[in-house]
């Protein structure tokens, strides 16, 4: 927040310099540039303030964050399971027609180290479908979570078995 004061003092003294310009019935086409020029830099700076207020996250410090996270974990071992690609989706199994089912895509991530994996989120209902190599894909379905909660899932993926040969 603090380098949006950076953009007023800087208008100020934009507007400021403008105001020194000369443009009395012996001003020259030079005067007439350098007011354009202090005009079109004061619009950029007030553009760039707009933008700054208007992408602001007031999101990213709030503890109260609404979330969904959790571990995944081999089935058979018990073992955290690293890199598994978690994606969330927007849950409508209350739909009123099969098409409508389907969810929106909402957000990829990766489980860290210790098999864990976050993401925060507008309060709703949502499906996770978790997808490792050599494992069956798993889904949990109707995960719902109110403002500022947070839904701590365990997963625990069973891999797959492979036919002995014949």
């Amino acid at each position: 927040m603090k380098h949006l004061l950076v953009f007023p003092l800087a208008l100020v003294l934009v507007l400021a310099t403008a105001a020194g310009a000369d443009m009395g019935p012996k001003s020259g086409p030079g005067d007439l540039a350098w007011i354009m020029l202090v005009s079109i830099s004061a619009v950029v700076i007030l553009g760039g303030a707009v933008y700054a207020l208007l992408t602001l996250d007031d999101d990213t410090d709030d503890p109260a964050a609404t979330s969904i996270g959790g571990r995944l974990s081999d089935a058979l071992t018990g073992e955290p399971l690293a890199g598994v690609r978690v994606l969330l989706y927007e849950d409508w199994t209350d739909a009123a027609t099969p098409a409508d089912r389907s969810g929106y895509f909402i957000a990829e991530t990766l489980t860290d180290a210790e098999g864990a994996f976050s993401f925060t989120i507008e309060p709703g209902s949502y499906l996770i479908l978790c997808k490792a190599e050599g494992y069956e894909k798993t889904d949990q379905r109707s995960v719902s979570v109110d403002e500022g909660e947070s839904a701590t899932l365990l997963i625990r993926l069973t891999p797959l078995v492979e036919a002995p040969p014949d």
